[in-house]
């Protein structure tokens, strides 16, 4: 599965450079030559951005094919490496997390692997190849499901938040145009029936969007990537086990402290996990 590798930023590269004239006839022609100049200078600025993001783009792309070469060899840590190093540099594409989920499955690393198809489905969240691996993987994890979701999550995360974004804005919009030609068209019906719509379109999506936003920010999970993890009554090493977690289980984080994490969700109630052993997902 291959998607279009994007970047999240372009840096534009500083133009430097300075014009130096001389009295008399030479500032005469310079208006003109200033003209030429300047627009010389503009279309420079303009393409330098486009210069940089071709490069980094083609760079981009050569270091993914090169990652997918060596999931090919069956070399998975190596690929998953080179995957991340993709990410690091600042590309993000759900292409990138779909494939390094692939290769940390195959390498046996189910909690990254689940970590790394959950991040692909937040940029792509109706992609069904993304889905299925999650599904996939899911199922082999001993020690207990992920958390259920409650149906209005399911419905939020069915769209990612730069579609709510746009749907929101849209509705902002519609919500303004029909204000506006309220102002024009003086008509009973136009005010009883269409100027009502408007608001409750907007109330409706920014409630979704910021539900969307909520459950992403407010909702943060703790994936285990070691298997044999103690959790623990107490944040201390010390502390009483409480049960012992298997690689890939999927728990929400309820409190912080220090390097633990408290999470609920396993099957002998809450404890409290090092952050070493788990993956968090904000």
């Amino acid at each position: 599965m291959r998607f279009f590798i994007t970047r999240k930023s372009v840096t534009i590269p500083m133009l430097r450079g300075g014009l130096a004239g001389a009295g008399g006839r030479g500032l005469v022609c310079g208006a003109n030559c200033l003209q030429a100049l300047l627009l010389v200078f503009l279309c420079c600025l303009a393409s330098a951005p486009a210069t940089a993001a071709a490069e980094q783009k083609d760079s981009a792309l050569a270091a993914f094919e090169e990652a997918n070469r060596l999931y090919e060899q069956a070399k998975y840590e190596e690929a998953a490496a080179a995957y991340l190093k993709i990410l690091d540099g600042g590309v993000v594409s759900p292409a990138i997390y779909f494939n390094l989920g692939n290769a940390y499955f195959k390498s046996g690393q189910l909690g990254r692997a689940i970590v790394s198809y959950r991040k692909a489905q937040r940029l792509a969240p109706r992609d069904p190849d993304i889905r299925a691996n999650l599904r996939f993987v899911r199922a082999t994890v001993s020690g207990g499901s992920a958390p259920a979701q409650p149906f209005w999550q399911r419905l939020v995360t069915r769209l990612n938040l730069d579609e709510w974004a746009i749907l929101t804005a849209g509705a902002l919009w519609l919500f303004g145009g029909l204000q506006a030609l309220r102002q024009l068209v003086q008509s009973p019906f136009f005010e009883r029936r269409l100027v009502t719509i408007a608001p409750l379109l907007l109330l409706l999506f920014s409630l979704v969007g910021l539900g969307c936003a909520w459950h992403l920010a407010a909702q943060p999970c703790a994936v285990v990537v070691k298997s044999d993890t103690v959790l623990h009554h107490g944040p201390l090493e010390e502390s009483p086990s409480v049960q012992v977690l298997q690689d890939g289980q999927e728990l929400l984080v309820v409190d912080e402290k220090d390097d633990w994490v408290q999470v609920e969700g396993a099957a002998r109630g809450i404890g409290w996990l090092h952050k070493s052993n788990v993956a968090l997902m904000p």
